[in-house]
């Protein structure tokens, strides 16, 4: 029995390691396509009459796995952290969002484009293929190991369309990954532990979003603000457990 169950978790590793090497190989592969098409179109030069083809193209290159994820658990969503159990973090760091599209000031179509770019096609995409997914199913494995390839995964990704953009060498790009490794690991963590803390995947994907678009250093404040709520709120259900047993020893 026992080793079904390992050989069931080691199966669920693998596949999470394969889905996120397939989604980097066809995340470098649509991103060149489009390129070499001249379907790439700045965030900043969204009108109404590129609104529908950027937004196709985006979901192209960043939505459409993430979308096959949540159509294959459609029925345990739960599976993939998309819950809010109730969360009023949700509720709150979603009003924090809209403050900040706010105080960006720039209600045309460009503008609230780049509001959604950032929470929809950047945050939950990613949050879902590495956190919700990759890591996820890792973990009942080995944790430690997934953790660091989901960061690992996640941070090398951020090096291909710079890299392409730039039309740099295959051996430069390569560098580039190696060098998002360690940045990586380290806010994949940070967003692991938000999901874990918080139940849900959509706590992350909100301060990720919120780390994007934020004016100027506020989406740090605001994500380590979070953190400490957390620990705040762990420590006092610690002292209170502590408490209790006390109590019941007298």
């Amino acid at each position: 029995m026992h080793f079904e169950v390992d050989k069931k978790y080691r199966l669920q590793f693998w596949a999470a390691f394969t889905v996120g090497v397939i989604f980097l190989i066809y995340f470098w592969t649509i991103c060149r396509f489009q390129l070499d098409h001249g379907w790439i179109i700045s965030k900043s030069d969204v009108t109404v009459d590129n609104l529908l083809f950027k937004l196709r193209s985006d979901v192209l290159v960043m939505s459409l796995i993430p979308l096959i994820i949540i159509w294959k658990f459609k029925r345990k969503l739960k599976d993939i952290g998309l819950s809010t159990n109730n969360s009023p973090m949700v509720v709150l760091l979603s009003i924090v969002y809209i403050i900040f599209f706010c105080l960006h000031g720039d209600f045309s179509i460009g503008g609230t484009y780049i509001a959604f770019f950032y929470l929809v096609i950047i945050a939950f995409s990613e949050e879902v293929i590495y956190r919700g997914y990759v890591y996820t199913r890792m973990r009942s494995y080995n944790r430690i190991l997934a953790i660091l390839i989901s960061g690992i995964l996640f941070g090398i990704t951020h090096a291909v369309l710079p890299g392409i953009m730039n039309h740099l060498s295959y051996a430069h790009i390569l560098f580039n990954m190696l060098s998002h490794i360690g940045g990586g690991i380290l806010m994949g963590y940070f967003f692991i532990y938000l999901m874990e803390k918080s139940e849900s995947i959509f706590v992350p994907i909100l301060i990720h979003a919120l780390l994007d678009y934020s004016v100027g250093s506020w989406g740090v404040v605001i994500g380590l603000s979070v953190v400490f709520y957390y620990v705040y709120r762990d420590r006092n259900i610690e002292m209170k457990k502590k408490y209790i047993e006390k109590q019941e020893n007298i």
